[in-house]
């Protein structure tokens, strides 16, 4: 079994991990270059979600981002996004808070 490798998100620089996700923001871009493979996108609060989501974002530069796929668009928290390659050499997340007040985290594993 192979060993599977997780990378945090970074909103400036706080880790989003048991962090206030009460106001909505972009994280910053998890470099990827090195690495293409199978990935799973974890997300969580500690309390009845309200509304919040997430956008997955990409980038080939860390400057200009655009929106992985369709179904990556406002998915709903307490969920986690599967892909079986990373094409591209940056990704980021578009956290919506819409008026939730518990803590949020989000956890990138490499598979």
């Amino acid at each position: 079994m192979s060993k599977q490798d997780y990378k945090v998100f970074l909103d400036g620089s706080k880790v989003v991990l048991n962090y206030s996700g009460s106001s909505s923001f972009d994280s910053l871009g998890i470099d990827l270059s090195d690495w293409n493979g199978a990935w799973l996108l974890y997300f969580w609060g500690d309390s009845t979600p309200s509304g919040q989501t997430i956008t997955i974002q990409v980038s080939d530069d860390n400057i200009n981002w655009f929106d992985y796929k369709t179904e990556a668009v406002d998915v709903p928290f307490d969920d986690y996004f599967y892909d079986d390659i990373m094409p591209h050499k940056y990704l980021r997340v578009k956290y919506t808070a819409n008026s939730y007040g518990g803590n949020i985290s989000l956890k990138f594993v490499q598979i």
